[in-house]
């Protein structure tokens, strides 16, 4: 209430309170659903990605889980366990990601996937397992449903983290594509 009267923006309070509420909500339904522990979070994903003919995936800090090696995807899990505090379910949940890949090989999906930089230089696990995810992409860069881009980082002048996907700044984005489908 306070913020909303220095800023002048009372007639705001209404619509802020409701979106605390929802986020509160969504917060109680994600702890609900973890709950059970990692693996049915990852199960529950697999009618969705079945029945998705395009995806349009961007991501700016890891690498997505359709495209993780096992290893790779253990120690994403396992941080994910830790933090949430939840049942360790770890080789259950490891693979229900794995058999969701199957997705990649079968059926008339495309995937069309923008990485920023920075996925590509987050250190998740050892070398060994940077070595393998980095194969990993490589190796899905062949297939011929998906098309997957790397936005470059671009040293600036200024300070702070980049602008939004899809935000205007006035400078060119720069992509690079191995292939377009």
């Amino acid at each position: 209430m306070a913020w909303c009267r220095v800023c002048k923006a009372q007639d705001q309070l209404d619509d802020l309170l409701a979106t605390v509420r929802a986020i509160e909500s969504m917060y109680v339904e994600w702890r609900r659903a973890l709950r059970f522990g990692m693996r049915h979070s990852q199960q529950t994903r697999n009618t969705l990605h079945e029945q998705t003919k395009l995806f349009r995936i961007y991501e700016a800090g890891i690498v997505p889980g359709l495209f993780q090696t096992a290893e790779y995807a253990a120690t994403v899990i396992a941080r994910a366990i830790e933090f949430n505090q939840v049942p360790d379910d770890l080789d259950e949940a490891v693979a229900a990601r794995l058999q969701r890949q199957q997705l990649l090989y079968s059926g008339d999906r495309r995937y069309a996937v923008v990485l920023e930089e920075q996925v590509l230089r987050t250190r998740v696990g050892s070398v060994e397992i940077m070595r393998g995810q980095l194969d990993r992409l490589l190796t899905l860069m062949s297939l011929p449903r998906v098309s997957l881009g790397i936005i470059r980082r671009r040293p600036s002048a200024a300070s702070g983290p980049p602008p939004a996907f899809g935000s205007s700044t006035g400078q060119p984005c720069e992509w690079r594509f191995h292939r377009l489908s």
